[in-house]
């Protein structure tokens, strides 16, 4: 598996495939694949064709071809058939696909599954890809294998190698994320076990999901859950549900997490109620703290983080409570690729007695990949 990782790695290198919009940018025919309403609802929404380049538009629906055809948004643009597609010379297939899995497995036949792309991973790599370039990426080598080398069961790296591979060399993966998926999120037994006394930092509680599960998980029995929402409108929403909980140690915050207190602006990104301090495109304010100074000397004994790659900067900003109380650690590091060898090695950093496990979460997109510190 190890030599495997860094077979990955050293293709990734030479074929920078570390992003997507790199893989698209070395290519001259990018083809939107699906013209169903996941096309109507972000194509025709979000400038799709001027945003990456798309010269095609493909569908194994002939009838929807023409019907495409005729809307002004697609003038200019070849409307193909899957035939068709299958004799363009080195295509990259964006696919406008809620559920991928079917066309993955049918285009992969004649198209290479590096050139395959989920419109979601695209987004994600295009909001998250922050200054970094292949020369960045081509010195993280050792950092790559030593967070490999920190996971503490076997499980933990398939799971590390497989979502690495799947990102950056897919043709080198042994198991697809469907493959990977174990549940619950955030609470997996088989890492550590919930106490009766939990105190929970929840950062991108969003609308009250994760806090519902570990209610039922706990059957309400804990000390205090601190509820971090950035967004005012899912604020207004976890607040309802901590409201009908009935628990008056829910505390719900209208605060984003950061390494310092300050105002930020953040936009929406592709999906409508997904936000991101990364997106410029119709910015609002909103104020984000460090946990450190928002919780302050309070227990705590759990740290979950789902902030749309705000990640590394809210551990800048909870370094005293880790090295303090060395809570346990459930952190998102599918954001940008390099968090999955950054976070835990800056944890460790903080605590060396640090133990890491990597789990996957989602059946069918690169989304959902968490790192544990326990």
């Amino acid at each position: 598996m190890r030599e495997l990782l860094l077979k990955a790695f050293d293709y990734a290198v030479e074929n920078r495939t570390f992003t997507k919009l790199d893989i698209l940018t070395h290519s001259e025919n990018v083809v939107v694949y699906g013209l169903g309403k996941y096309f109507t609802d972000a194509f025709l929404r979000q400038k799709v064709r001027e945003r990456f380049g798309v010269k095609y538009l493909c569908d194994g629906n002939e009838n929807r071809l023409k019907e495409v055809g005729n809307l002004p948004e697609a003038e200019g643009l070849s409307l193909i058939t899957i035939e068709e597609l299958s004799k363009i010379d080195n295509p990259v297939v964006i696919m406008m696909l809620g559920d991928p899995r079917g066309a993955i497995s049918s285009l992969s036949k004649f198209i290479d599954r590096i050139n395959l792309i989920t419109y979601n991973d695209l987004v994600l790599d295009e909001l998250m890809t922050t200054g970094k370039d292949m020369e960045y990426y081509s010195s993280q080598r050792e950092r790559l294998l030593k967070a490999y080398d920190l996971l503490a069961d076997d499980l933990s790296k398939e799971t590390f190698f497989n979502t690495f591979a799947l990102r950056v060399a897919p043709h080198l993966a042994l198991k697809d994320y469907e493959d990977m998926c174990v549940l619950p999120q955030y609470f997996p037994e088989d890492v550590f076990k919930l106490s009766e006394c939990e105190s929970i930092c929840d950062c991108g509680a969003y609308t009250g999901d994760t806090m519902s599960e570990f209610l039922g998980l706990s059957k309400g029995r804990f000390s205090n859950y601190y509820a971090f929402e950035l967004d005012q409108e899912n604020y207004g929403k976890l607040v309802n549900e901590a409201a009908k909980s009935g628990y008056e140690n829910i505390h719900c915050i209208n605060k984003g997490v950061w390494s310092e207190n300050k105002t930020i602006s953040y936009g929406k990104e592709a999906a409508d109620d997904s936000f991101s301090i990364f997106n410029p495109v119709d910015a609002v304010t909103a104020e984000v703290v460090t946990i450190d100074s928002e919780i302050g000397k309070r227990p705590v004994s759990l740290i979950k983080m789902d902030i749309e790659g705000a990640e590394m900067e809210a551990l800048e900003g909870a370094r005293d409570i880790i090295r303090e109380q060395r809570p346990k650690m459930a952190i998102c590091v599918y954001h940008r690729v390099e968090d999955m060898w950054n976070i835990p090695l800056y944890i460790k950093e903080i605590r060396a007695d640090y133990r890491f496990y990597m789990r996957h979460h989602a059946k069918f997109w690169v989304s959902e990949t968490v790192c544990y510190g326990v």
